[in-house]
């Protein structure tokens, strides 16, 4: 699917807080110019 010129690249993450997984892929997200909005979940284990 081809975006619009100028739209912007949004991403919501929900992810556990104790998740090294969160860190580095909203790291290469914003990396790849994506705002990410972290939606941030307790951990249950």
């Amino acid at each position: 699917m081809a975006m619009a010129t100028g739209t912007p690249r949004r991403l919501l993450l929900v992810a556990a807080t104790t998740g090294y997984q969160a860190r580095i892929f909203t790291e290469v997200a914003r990396r790849l110019g994506v705002e990410v909005r972290c939606l941030p979940t307790a951990s249950t284990c």
